[in-house]
């Protein structure tokens, strides 16, 4: 289990760019500090999709909040 944050991204970013595609496979200590295998691509296509539908239902919270106040 991973924490779908803008650090995450960037990390998984600079992987991609660093192995230039050579290497798709990345060991990373998740939320737990367990080291887990991961396909770097996949990983961060699914972090980039979690973390832009949360933010979007973090904004359309807020607004809302801030509708009624």
């Amino acid at each position: 289990m991973f924490k779908a944050s803008t650090e995450l991204i960037s990390f998984l970013d600079a992987c991609v760019k660093l192995n230039n595609h050579s290497e798709t496979d990345v060991v990373l200590l998740d939320l737990y500090e367990n080291p887990v295998k991961v396909n770097i691509i996949e990983l961060r296509k699914i972090v980039y999709q979690k973390y832009t539908e949360q933010m979007s239902a973090w904004l359309n919270e807020y607004t809302e909040l801030s509708k009624n106040r």
